[in-house]
């Protein structure tokens, strides 16, 4: 089953990121990534107010919102900062390259996420895993030649660099997560309704 809605999550991923470049076509990135959030925002404030005001209701849906404490607020909004700038970076990618280069990089963002999972929680990874993480290496290489042969040089092109910045705070965003959600006890959606609203105010300042 999980594997079936892994396939299915990739699926709207891929569509996701054929919008996201149909969306900063002849547009500029921050209206269009403001829209984005706050349209994934609106979709969670009725669970928020339904949590605030039938408690029971939303626990059985399984989307109830619990009460945090400022402190924790703070911890949201540092991810807030590294999403949004991943975010930034990426949708200017995206503006400027080809999807076709954009996504594979962007889809490497495991590699990160296997150095932090490694060095940070001291992980060991299964000989599977060491393969997939060379795999990855790999791929990145390949495209490499392929942007060549589209007239992108990896070296020189500014936003091949932006890509991959994106790339590695999304990584870094994924291993905060896991602090966020199993060292501090917060719930998927709570951490998401904030994260949410703490991106869309930094989105407004900039």
């Amino acid at each position: 089953m999980w594997m079936y809605l892994g396939l299915l999550a990739a699926l709207f991923l891929g569509l996701h990121s054929l919008c996201k470049k149909h969306a900063v076509q002849g547009n500029e990135v921050f209206p269009v990534l403001l829209g984005t959030i706050s349209s994934g925002f609106i979709v969670l404030l009725p669970f928020f107010i339904g949590s605030l005001y039938f408690p029971e209701y939303t626990q059985q849906l399984g989307f109830h919102m619990t009460t945090i404490p400022w402190e924790i607020h703070g911890f949201i909004f540092i991810k807030s900062m590294i999403m949004t700038a991943s975010w930034v970076l990426a949708y200017q990618a995206l503006k400027h390259l080809p999807i076709t280069i954009v996504a594979p990089i962007r889809s490497a963002g495991p590699f990160f996420t296997f150095i932090g999972a490694i060095l940070i929680y001291k992980e060991m990874p299964t000989f599977l895993q060491w393969i997939g993480f060379f795999l990855i290496l790999f791929s990145v290489l390949l495209y490499s030649k392929i942007g060549k042969k589209e007239g992108i040089h990896f070296k020189k092109n500014k936003w091949i660099f932006a890509i991959i910045g994106a790339t590695f705070l999304g990584a870094s965003s994924g291993l905060y997560d896991k602090f966020l959600i199993q060292s501090l006890a917060l719930n998927p959606q709570t951490l998401l309704f904030w994260f949410c609203w703490y991106t869309i105010l930094l989105l407004i300042v900039i």
